[in-house]
């Protein structure tokens, strides 16, 4: 059974079909409800991960070349001339997320001025990524969940909040189940994933909270659209100009869905 969302952002019902009426080149997308297997709250793994680079590896690597576009070298490098007293051996052998988390825990009110305006910032956030900061998140997986590439929307309390793309050679299964699903040391730090890391702390939230979250994916054949020469030149029209990638093609449906819908919840307001 199916109920058509003119994606106005109305209710779905739970276990129902989530469908995007008339699209171009598509017709109607029926995305598809999957169960979410919740695996509870998790502390943040990037504070507590033995195995990441130390604070000293930073500070000392050895090629100027390299060094000088590292941001956590760059970060590192100016806290301690701004703030000599915290380079001690003990912090210097510490784990890079062993030492944000001491820094965010011990010493809060510490700024640092960075960038050529110099604006100051607490030094504990600029030592992980702009949603890696998080005293926790949330895990969870999807079941028997397919490695197509596609699209994939999540609702909440029966409301559409957030339409997504899931492209490379694990499609869905990987987008949902490793990068949201599974937050990781790497994830939460300077070069990680903001995007994936403030989605989980979004969701962690509406769960934390009880609401009733919901998910809903649809495969698509990606290799049938970028090769369809009207296709290209819509994809074109939509700003994707020299370029058939698989990402640029889920991208249009992505962006024609959030240009149509009045899909313009925070969670998804990105562009």
């Amino acid at each position: 059974m199916s109920i058509e969302v003119p994606i106005s952002l109305s209710p779905v019902k739970p276990g129902e079909n989530l469908v995007v009426s008339n699209v171009p080149f598509y017709g109607d997308m029926v995305f598809k409800p999957v169960i979410i297997q919740w695996n509870g709250i998790v502390d943040n793994p990037f504070y507590s991960d033995e195995t990441f680079k130390t604070v000293r590896y930073y500070t000392e690597k050895s090629n100027p070349n390299r060094a000088s576009k590292d941001k956590n070298t760059l970060i590192l490098n100016a806290l301690f001339d701004q703030h000599p007293e915290l380079k001690t051996e003990e912090h210097l052998d510490m784990p890079l997320g062993k030492f944000a988390k001491k820094m965010k825990i011990e010493y809060p009110n510490i700024e640092i001025r960075l960038g050529s305006k110099q604006n100051l910032y607490p030094a504990y956030r600029v030592l992980v990524n702009v949603a890696g900061g998080e005293d926790n998140y949330v895990s969870f997986n999807v079941k028997n969940l397919t490695q197509q590439q596609g699209l994939y929307i999540w609702v909440v309390d029966n409301q559409p909040e957030y339409v997504g793309i899931a492209g490379g050679p694990r499609g869905l299964s990987n987008r949902i189940n490793l990068e949201y699903g599974k937050i990781t040391p790497y994830k939460c730090s300077i070069d990680g994933q903001s995007q994936t890391c403030r989605s989980n702390a979004k969701l962690r939230d509406e769960y934390n909270a009880k609401k009733n979250i919901s998910l809903y994916v649809l495969p698509i054949d990606v290799d049938k659209y970028k090769n369809d020469p009207e296709f290209v030149k819509a994809m074109e029209g939509f700003g994707f100009k020299g370029t058939r990638s698989d990402k640029n093609v889920l991208e249009v449906f992505e962006k024609f869905i959030i240009d149509s819908s009045g899909f313009r919840s925070k969670w998804n307001k990105r562009r």
